[in-house]
């Protein structure tokens, strides 16, 4: 990659942040830019694909468990049903 300079206006609190960072990563504040830039780019076609497979996972086992609960529930009514029977005591 080709480096190219360039100047850019930020307050003091985002230079702090930045300082901070690279002081932290042992590197340049350039290299912190650059390393921010890159993950703030970073594959959002994946990230999205990533999560609607997460969500149809975590839909698959909510209907998983909503069944579970409905025989549940069916085993109770079940059991109520013979508790309360003529003749149980």
């Amino acid at each position: 990659m080709q480096l190219q300079r360039k100047q850019y206006m930020l307050g003091h609190e985002h230079l702090e942040i930045i300082r901070r960072a690279a002081e932290r990563e042992q590197c340049s504040a350039s290299e912190v830019v650059r390393r921010s830039v890159e993950a703030y780019e970073a594959h959002p076609a994946q990230d999205v694909q990533q999560l609607d497979a997460l969500l149809a996972l975590v839909d698959a086992k909510l209907d998983q468990a909503m069944a579970s609960v409905d025989e549940a529930n069916a085993a109770m009514e079940l059991a109520l049903g013979r508790l309360d029977a003529p003749g149980v005591e």
